[in-house]
């Protein structure tokens, strides 16, 4: 999970604050399909991945600290798989932190990383960024993102490796403590890169779409849907994509989640 837009509580999607208020904790579960389509044989050995071939397992856990900043750890797992690969069950584990600058804004830093595909190597990432909400309207408002983006590839005795600047945007139509829609896009511009003999990346502009809905209206519960298209490189240049399943590739994720919240909740909008 990247800083960007959706970097904070799928709840602040329907609610009007930037970090949880009070002390709080969730516990969130979501299962990602994720399908791909193009010549892949020499990513994944087949040329398409359909519905139900790649189901990933999230599992997150958040902590507020009276609304001042928050603590995140989260981890990926592969309970479902094609039967002619054999990837680790464990993809990628993560942990970060978000601290409320104001009202309107807060800054994240986040450190990720996981397996590689064919069980080859590993990769790690570091993001930091800012988080801003700027409401439009009673109902509406946007939420904007800018993060330094820095992932390393550990395959073998070599480790390429690049930086990129993130930006995200969302336009959000929401109702306090009911429910909310967004609908967004991002970019990411390599800004340098570092390729080994063997692992020759050269990393493109991407170009994301994400679209999403919760529904918060039940006490202590949070459900939501998103569907996602991940833009990763080109596939008829293998040196422009990544060997890391989640994210490594061109791809649609469509997204089921629950989040169990406990605490107190305030009288405001939590």
């Amino acid at each position: 999970m990247a800083v960007n837009a959706d970097s904070g509580s799928v709840r602040s999607k329907a609610d009007g604050w930037m970090i949880p208020p009070g002390k709080t904790a969730t516990l969130g579960l979501e299962f990602a399909f994720l399908t791909a389509r193009g010549p892949l044989d020499d990513v994944i050995g087949n040329p398409d991945l359909r519905l139900t071939d790649v189901v990933l397992l999230r599992l997150q856990g958040r902590y507020s600290l009276g609304g001042l900043a928050e603590l995140i750890v989260d981890t990926t797992l592969l309970p479902k798989q094609p039967s002619y690969t054999n990837e680790l069950i464990l993809q990628n584990a993560g942990f970060g932190f978000r601290i409320g600058l104001t009202d309107w804004m807060a800054a994240a830093l986040r450190f990720d990383g996981g397996s590689t595909m064919a069980k080859s190597g590993a990769w790690g990432q570091a993001t930091f960024g800012l988080e801003g909400r700027f409401p439009i309207d009673k109902y509406v408002q946007f939420d904007l993102s800018l993060a330094g983006v820095g992932t390393s590839l550990f395959i073998g005795d070599e480790a390429p490796r690049f930086f990129e600047i993130g930006s995200g945007g969302q336009v959000v139509f929401f109702f306090p403590k009911a429910a909310g829609v967004w609908l967004g896009t991002s970019f990411h511009f390599p800004i340098a890169h570092e390729p080994t003999t063997n692992w020759p990346i050269d990393p493109r502009v991407r170009v994301g779409v994400n679209l999403g809905t919760v529904l918060t209206a039940i006490p202590k519960w949070d459900l939501y849907m998103k569907y996602s298209v991940v833009d990763r490189g080109d596939l008829v240049d293998l040196d422009t994509i990544l060997p890391i399943l989640d994210g490594g590739f061109d791809q649609q994720v469509l997204t089921f989640g629950i989040v169990r919240r406990f605490g107190d909740e305030p009288s405001g909008n939590y």
